[in-house]
């Protein structure tokens, strides 16, 4: 039986203390290096383990327990409770990492065509009944469709940890390559600025499912609505909140 203290450790990964509870040791930045320290995970806020203490003896008549501290010479790389890599942990040498993007490249690479797609099923010949792409719903149908042609295990609507007081449901999860999918249609009312908005705040919330490493966010403009896409996907790109997003506009617009 044991517990654990908590890690304070800058973002080089340097050890302020392994005991930051008792609050004899407390610095906002690094006396090394100069960077800032953190006693949680930025992503899911779980404290950050430190020292083990280890059960020394057990009183059974009053119930009180004893713990001997331990130490750690070591930061962990990843968070225990959602298993996101910290600032300091070298880089990956796993080829699943780089299989992972070439998978996402992929994706993204369907997702561009995905107005040309749409064309022959709202097209069709010898009277046959079209395709209606009326709203998001239609969109992510049409989506989940060409997932399934690469992937077995597509799962739809699954939900994020609770933020601010509530859960979210994202469109996709692919989790073997730990790619989280939302999909957008434009209207009216969902323009450049709603988009923005909208896409801003999905970002915080996905960032804390713990299969979420990527994150693409796909709007589906056929109207061209969107008047600055190349801003919005610029700004909705990049990392974000610890995880890596790309935002793709599709078509673009004249």
């Amino acid at each position: 039986m044991s517990k654990f203290s908590v890690l304070q450790v800058c973002e080089a990964g340097h050890i302020i203390t392994d005991r930051y509870e008792t609050g004899e040791v407390n610095e906002n930045y690094c006396a090394k290096c100069g960077k800032v320290t953190i006693t949680e995970c930025p992503k899911c806020q779980t404290p950050i383990r430190g020292a083990t203490y280890e059960v020394s003896s057990i009183n059974y008549k009053t119930g009180r327990t004893e713990y001997t501290p331990g130490e750690t010479d070591t930061p962990p790389n990843y968070c225990h409770s959602c298993n996101y890599k910290f600032p300091w942990a070298p880089p990956s040498t796993q080829s699943s990492s780089t299989q992972n993007l070439s998978q996402i490249d992929n994706i993204l690479k369907l997702f561009s065509r995905f107005h040309l797609f749409t064309k022959p099923l709202t097209e069709r010949k010898h009277h046959r009944d079209i395709f209606k792409i009326e709203n998001e719903y239609d969109v992510q149908d049409l989506i989940h469709a060409i997932l399934k042609l690469q992937f077995d295990d597509v799962r739809p609507e699954e939900y994020t940890p609770s933020y601010a007081g509530s859960s979210a449901r994202v469109d996709f999860l692919i989790k073997e390559i730990q790619l989280v999918i939302e999909i957008k249609k434009t209207r009216d009312s969902l323009k450049d600025k709603e988009i923005g908005e909208q896409l801003t705040l999905d970002i915080t919330k996905y960032a804390a499912h713990p299969d979420c490493e990527n994150l693409i966010c796909f709007v589906y403009d056929p109207d061209e609505k969107i008047t600055n896409y190349a801003s919005l996907e610029k700004d909705l790109s990049g990392e974000k909140n610890g995880i890596n997003v790309k935002t793709l506009i599709v078509p673009k617009g004249t």
